[in-house]
């Protein structure tokens, strides 16, 4: 059963319902302020949820069903945490109705998200090599990692631009996992053409 959430102004998601977090996707400062099932503190999920800019991506992960798999104190990861803001510029760049079409599409909410974790890799800061090619959860997708002078970014299979990653990550469990806050929303390839592909605004009622 598709899990569900709330917030004070309605549900972003119904459970036995049909798959919809357009109105999250497009509105992520209205998401709720936790999840209903708060993580573990030595969890990444319960990292993430201590987080206040990261309120759209726990509720994403939690409509998703990811956050079962970020809510193991043994689950060994890094994860790049796109924040409210981030998600609030991408909302601007392609438009209303270029979101609905992914926020109804639960495997593209999904791959989306998948993007953003590199599984089985616990990587501080100076473990990033430059070159590197880190491979996400989202099917055949990569990050391309460019480190010089200290600083460290990585760029999506979909993007010819790099995110700067923070120079200190939230450590989880003592280095079980680590989690980046960013300002971008890592796109893959399936995920970008089918936002360029839809109409940038939202089709009229009725």
């Amino acid at each position: 059963m598709q899990q569900a959430f709330a917030s004070a102004g309605g549900g972003f998601a119904s459970a036995g319902g049909p798959f919809d977090v357009s109105s999250l996707l497009n509105n992520p400062f209205q998401a709720p302020s936790s999840s209903p099932s708060l993580g573990s503190a030595e969890t990444i999920l319960g990292a993430m949820q201590a987080q206040p800019s990261l309120k759209s991506l726990n509720a994403l992960l939690q409509a998703t069903g990811l956050s079962s798999q970020l809510n193991n104190s043994a689950t060994s990861a890094t994860v790049f945490a796109p924040t409210d803001q981030a998600f609030l510029n991408l909302a601007k760049t392609v438009g209303e109705g270029a979101l609905g079409t992914l926020g109804r599409s639960k495997s593209l909410v999904t791959q989306m998200l998948n993007n953003h974790i590199v599984e089985d890799q616990a990587l501080q800061p100076n473990a990033f090599k430059n070159g590197q090619s880190l491979q996400t959860q989202a099917s055949g997708e990569s990050l391309k990692v460019a480190s010089t002078a200290g600083q460290v970014l990585v760029t999506p299979s979909a993007a010819s631009t790099g995110i700067l990653l923070p120079p200190s990550p939230i450590n989880v469990h003592s280095g079980t996992a680590f989690v980046y806050v960013i300002d971008s929303v890592l796109l893959s390839n399936a995920v970008k053409s089918a936002l360029q592909a839809a109409p940038p605004t939202a089709a009229p009622s009725g």
